[in-house]
């Protein structure tokens, strides 16, 4: 369960919006593999790991972002988002080290930005950027005193990225839509316990009923 707040602020400009949101959320229960180390006394030397409730997770952050249409000339709509995102464990009974220490999954800045140029009203070229700061894929060992995976670029890490994409998308009947584009154009390296996918080049039809 969670209690959530979001003040939002927007600002609208000549030809788009400015938005800005600050958020708050505190989870109660949450369910995370974990080890209970309570179960120590019980079982000796060893702590139960499971799926298990964390009684308390605090998370707070900012975001702002922008949608704005014919930017510098007409036919170039710009849209682009920044966050940052800041959660801690609050409270933990069953390992009570774990104590404000980062939640897994969850990045601490996130960005984007998208360009998209209408040539006319059947032809148009977007270029996209996607950013994610770096994350973890499990809860801070106490006993090393570190993550699970101090190397994220690697097989069962979890890296940040930069990456950038372009599409070019034709709509040669009303409704009837073909595109051609690559996916991560430089070509980046990056893990998400397995490995991303590289450069990839993509085709597609599209029928809208």
């Amino acid at each position: 369960t969670a209690d959530a707040w979001e003040l939002v602020v927007e600002r609208y400009l000549e030809n788009g919006v400015w938005r800005t949101s600050l958020f708050g959320e505190e989870k109660r229960k949450a369910l995370v593999q974990q080890s209970d180390v309570t179960t120590l006394a019980a079982y000796g030397a060893y702590a139960i790991s499971s799926v298990q409730n964390i009684d308390k997770v605090r998370t707070h952050g900012i975001e702002t972002s922008v949608q704005a249409n014919d930017v510098w000339l007409r036919g170039l709509d710009l849209s682009g988002s920044v966050a940052y995102i800041h959660s801690r464990i609050a409270e933990d009974i069953a390992n009570p080290a774990l104590e404000g220490t980062e939640l897994p999954l969850i990045p601490v800045w996130r960005a984007s930005l998208l360009g998209v140029y209408h040539s006319s009203d059947k032809l148009s070229y977007s270029l996209g950027w996607r950013y994610s700061g770096r994350q973890h894929h499990g809860l801070f060992n106490t006993t090393t005193q570190q993550y699970p995976d101090p190397n994220p670029d690697v097989y069962g890490g979890r890296s940040s990225f930069s990456i950038f994409d372009a599409k070019v998308l034709y709509k040669f009947a009303k409704q009837w839509s073909a595109s051609v584009g690559i996916d991560n154009i430089g070509d980046v390296k990056y893990f998400t316990l397995y490995p991303y996918a590289q450069r990839t080049f993509f085709a597609s039809v599209k029928f809208d009923y």
